[in-house]
């Protein structure tokens, strides 16, 4: 389905000199007309965040769309939000939910700084009590936009087996989420923590967004403990991916190949992908929905059982939030249950 829009901001005696609609895949400059500046663009997706940005002499100015009520937060400030008419939020975000409480902890570490972390468990499930782990990368993103406590709490609500989320941050993240072996090292130690202090039953499960995703994925690629992993929107630069000169790109490039291949990363190497379970999610209008959907096939051949899930949405949290429903429960339950 394709809209036609018109992203107007009102401007009826031209104060502004110019003003440009800043958004991912349709931005570009306004024409002022009758008292506004539009920009009129063809929609393909299910949402668009965006604002203008408005000019005056050297005056630079960001603004939300006065006439649209709903905004976003996202890692560059609010935005307003514009969504397709057939456009419907998940419905675990009203649901009942189970409440839960987060604990800080510190994890053994082969980084020069701590890795951050915490630990959510539903109210009622002590420390001894045996349950499933949820590992996220970027946890404290899922967790705030990406509302994944909500949807964590909704979904026991709703039968799922109470589970643990262990939420894990990165100081530096560019360097410690492009494949970083000391960091690769120090999510192992965390597991293996998180261990000591619960009781943990089951296969472990990995989600992770982005360079997260392929983190969530080279993780999977090396422990035999994991059963399942849903990567959002992952990293998987090739040789024909255009990063300008993002100094981490060669070893991204390098981890993707070994994905691909089934080689060991960093020395590592779980015994079998026939018993790993994989959920791919990607906005079709998203530059490496390609090499995710590459990624998919590749991983298919080495055994994993994959599914490939293509959205109509870009690159931000809220697009991974409803990508990941209803995969993310339907993959954890099979491995979980099973």
């Amino acid at each position: 389905m394709v809209s036609r829009v018109s992203f107007v901001l009102p401007d009826a005696e031209k104060h502004w000199d110019s003003v440009t609609l800043d958004s991912p895949h349709l931005g570009g400059p306004c024409v002022w007309r009758a008292g506004s500046w539009r920009r009129q663009v063809a929609v393909r997706q299910w949402r668009v965040e965006y604002q203008f940005v408005a000019r005056r002499g050297r005056r630079r100015v960001p603004l939300l769309d006065p006439a649209c009520s709903r905004t976003v937060s996202t890692d560059f400030g609010d935005r307003s939000e514009w969504r397709a008419p057939d456009y419907t939020p998940p419905r675990w975000l009203d649901a009942p939910a189970v409440p839960g409480r987060l604990n800080r902890i510190e994890v053994p570490s082969a980084l020069t700084h701590p890795l951050p972390a915490q630990v959510w468990a539903p109210r009622g499930l002590r420390a001894r009590d045996a349950a499933p782990l949820l590992v996220v990368f970027d946890g404290s993103s899922y967790a705030g936009p990406g509302q994944l406590l909500q949807w964590a709490g909704a979904a026991i609500e709703s039968g799922m087996p109470p589970l643990r989320l262990l939420l894990v941050d990165a100081v530096q993240r560019m360097q410690w989420f492009s494949g970083s072996e000391r960091f690769l090292r120090t999510v192992d130690f965390a597991i293996e923590d998180v261990n000591r202090r619960y009781a943990v039953r089951g296969p472990v499960g990995l989600l992770g967004a982005s360079l997260g995703g392929l983190t969530a994925l080279l993780v999977s690629a090396r422990r035999d403990d994991v059963g399942v992993v849903v990567s959002q929107s992952g990293s998987f630069f090739t040789e024909l991916s255009d990063e300008g000169d993002w100094p981490w790109l060669s070893r991204v490039r390098r981890l993707v190949a070994s994905l691909r291949a089934g080689e060991p990363v960093w020395g590592r190497r779980r015994a079998s992908f026939d018993d790993l379970r994989v959920g791919l999610t990607c906005g079709r209008g998203e530059d490496n929905f390609g090499n995710n959907r590459d990624m998919a096939t590749a991983l298919r051949r080495r055994g994993a059982q994959v599914t490939f899930a293509p959205g109509r949405d870009l690159h931000n949290v809220i697009a991974w939030r409803d990508q990941w429903d209803p995969l993310l429960a339907d993959l954890l339950t099979q491995v979980w249950r099973g």
